[in-house]
């Protein structure tokens, strides 16, 4: 319900775009949108049903961030499980079950089955690192969707017809996900999740 008015907003956007055919432009809008942390999952829906319109297969190796992460999570828990129990351990194996014979025996200290504080802080901290990391890793990698266009190979020295004359490639689909990985003055050397690579014209690319 908070974010409702952005989700209604940028759905909005995409749905222009897209009837103006502008379709690499409407993916770069909801891929952009998922940067955001509370919408993401369903901006991703929507952004991977408007992929399969368009046929493109090739997302192969996007989810390996997500699934690291929460392998990251799932460590970190067990890791503050087993810490919580060890300090409660410890702290009942110092605690004297009894002063006298008259005095009554003092009940051990049991491990709790989880500490809310460190389970708190524990989680705080890797939503931040998943923010973080996620923003990080678009302006580490350069992330681009491709207009349909060709794919070439590395460029030569020789010009043809004022351009820089390739042996070409097959095509990239539009809307087509992919990094930057080189560039030059007039190319883009453009790599998918699923390995596929080449310089590509500088006005196909669409950066986010």
């Amino acid at each position: 319900g908070l974010f409702q008015n952005e989700y209604r907003q940028t759905l909005l956007r995409v749905r222009a775009d897209w009837e103006k055919k502008a379709y690499a432009e409407a993916l770069v809008t909801l891929r952009h949108a998922e940067r955001g942390f509370f919408l993401a999952p369903a901006f991703k829906r929507a952004r991977v049903e408007l992929e399969k319109t368009l046929n493109l297969d090739e997302s192969r190796g996007e989810s390996r961030f997500m699934f690291i992460f929460f392998a990251i999570v799932a460590s970190c828990t067990a890791l503050a499980y087993i810490l919580t129990r060890r300090v409660y351990t410890v702290k009942a194996r110092k605690t004297p079950t009894g002063l006298a014979l008259k005095s009554r025996p003092q009940p051990a200290t049991r491990a709790p089955f989880c500490n809310a504080p460190i389970f708190l802080a524990c989680a705080a901290a890797l939503l931040l690192g998943a923010a973080i990391a996620k923003l990080a890793i678009g302006a580490v990698r350069n992330e681009a969707v491709l207009r349909e266009t060709p794919a070439f190979k590395a460029p030569e020295n020789t010009l043809f017809d004022g351009q820089p004359h390739f042996t070409g490639l097959p095509h990239f689909n539009e809307g087509q996900y992919g990094a930057i990985v080189s560039r030059t003055d007039l190319f883009y050397y453009i790599k998918t999740p699923a390995g596929r690579a080449g310089w590509v014209p500088k006005d196909n690319v669409i950066r986010f």
